[in-house]
C-alpha cells in the first residue's frame, strides 16, 4: 500500500534557525554517505533541495552547476556556498559549507591516524582491492548518470550541442585544459547570444 509523504512546508514558512540547521544536516548527511566528490554529490543535492523541498528552481540549479565548475575550489564546497546563500544568506553559506566539510574532515583524520597501523599485506588482499575497484566503478557510473541528466537539460539546441561536442573532443583527444575549454565556451556563448540578441532586436522579433 502506498503511503503519501507528508508535504514539506515552503521555504517562507521555515524560521532562519531551522533553515541553518537543515542546511547543515542535509549537506553533512549527503557528504557522509556519498563517495566520489562533487559530481556524485550534485544529483543527491538536486534531489533534496530541488525535487523534494523545492527550495531551488531546476533552471537555477543547472546554471549553478555550470558556475561552480568555472571558478576555483572544490565543486561540493562551491555548491554548498551558493545554495546555502540562496536559502539563508551568508549564514546559510557558512552552515552548508561546514556541513559538507565536517564528515570529510572527521573521516580523513581517522584514516590518517589509522593508516600506518594497516600493513601493506592487508591493503593488498583481494577483499580490500575488490572493495576499491567496486567503489570506483560505482562512482564512474554515478558521474555518468549525472552527466546524462545534465545533458538532457542543457543540450536543447544546435549551439549547445556543438559547443559540448567540441569541448569533449578538445579535452579527450587534444592536450586542452578543461578550465581553458570552459572559459572558451563561455566567451563563445557571450558572443553568440550577443549577436543573436542584436539580430533579433534589429529584426523586431521578440527576444527570448
Amino acid at each position: 500500500m502506498n503511503v503519501d509523504r507528508k508535504e514539506l512546508p515552503p521555504l517562507e514558512e521555515i524560521s532562519m534557525a531551522k533553515r541553518l540547521w537543515l542546511l547543515f544536516f542535509i549537506f553533512a548527511k549527503i557528504a557522509a554517505f556519498v563517495v566520489g566528490g562533487g559530481y556524485v554529490i550534485l544529483p543527491m543535492v538536486e534531489q533534496e533541495l530541488v525535487q523534494r523541498r523545492k527550495w531551488i528552481k531546476p533552471e537555477e540549479f543547472v546554471d549553478m552547476t555550470a558556475v561552480v565548475q568555472t571558478i576555483p575550489g572544490i565543486i561540493a564546497g562551491n555548491s554548498a556556498i551558493y545554495l546555502g546563500y540562496r536559502v539563508a544568506g551568508m549564514r546559510g553559506s557558512l552552515a552548508a559549507l561546514i556541513g559538507v566539510a565536517t564528515p570529510s574532515v572527521i573521516i580523513i583524520t581517522v584514516i590518517a591516524i589509522c593508516f600506518n597501523m594497516i600493513s601493506r599485506e592487508a591493503m593488498a588482499t583481494p577483499w580490500v582491492q575488490g572493495a576499491f575497484i567496486g567503489v570506483k566503478s560505482a562512482v564512474c557510473g554515478m558521474v555518468l548518470a549525472t552527466a546524462i541528466k545534465m545533458a538532457k537539460k542543457i543540450f536543447t539546441g544546435a549551439f549547445e550541442i556543438t559547443v559540448g561536442v567540441c569541448a569533449f573532443i578538445a579535452v579527450t583527444f587534444f592536450p586542452v585544459n578543461p578550465g581553458i575549454a570552459m572559459v572558451i565556451g563561455a566567451v563563445i556563448g557571450v558572443i553568440y547570444f550577443a549577436l543573436r540578441f542584436k539580430f533579433l532586436s534589429g529584426s523586431g522579433e521578440a527576444v527570448k
